[in-house]
């Protein structure tokens, strides 16, 4: 994935912030691009570890506390939302959306059937059978509607669902042969939202 496919990023005079940037591969790439981006992440590990181009762009920080982050024109979370307990969801998302200019685009892991459905209740015990699930850290695993109705709830009058740009991401994807290969990166998991 390079920066220039996502809605908004083809301003080079924008911004961008990267939301649980790991070691900033997103925000490397974008910064050789030209566009100025910075990342953040909880793992202090990961923002000492930068990938090449990131480093000195990257930041130990939770979006939920106040003055700790930047907005910027484009937001990204990629594999952020299934990492964040049910409980925390609204906070994160309100977060998400004051950091926001222009677009928020997100990959968040869905369940694909009902069964695939999870949640994960903090301080309880993970049954045996969900445990591939959390071992990748994942807590929070709903269908792309919850997400969708999730967003639109707590953007209301603020962002909206850009369904133009989640389509023409969704072609973008079909058509590039490396990320047609990676199963996390399909329409089912893509959102995004655009500035009223």
């Amino acid at each position: 994935l390079t920066v220039n496919a996502l809605p908004g990023a083809e301003v080079a005079a924008g911004s961008a912030l990267d939301v649980g940037c790991g070691g900033g591969s997103l925000v490397g790439d974008a910064r050789r691009q030209g566009v100025d981006a910075f990342g953040v992440d909880v793992s202090k590990h990961a923002i000492e570890h930068p990938v090449e181009g990131a480093a000195g762009h990257l930041a130990l920080a939770d979006i939920r506390s106040p003055g700790a982050v930047r907005a910027a024109d484009v937001v990204t979370a990629t594999d952020l939302m299934e990492h964040v307990h049910e409980p925390d969801l609204d906070g994160v998302i309100d977060s998400l959306l004051a950091l926001t200019g222009r677009h928020l685009v997100m990959c968040i892991c869905v369940a694909r059937v009902p069964a695939d459905e999870w949640v994960h209740e903090p301080g309880t015990p993970v049954p045996l059978e969900r445990a591939w699930i959390a071992v990748a850290g994942h807590v929070t695993i709903r269908n792309h509607q919850y997400w969708v109705e999730k967003f639109t709830q707590r953007a209301s009058g603020k962002l909206r669902i850009d369904w133009r740009s989640m389509h023409r991401f969704g072609q973008m994807l079909a058509l590039h042969s490396k990320l047609k290969a990676v199963d996390s990166w399909c329409p089912a998991n893509i959102l995004i939202l655009e500035r009223v």
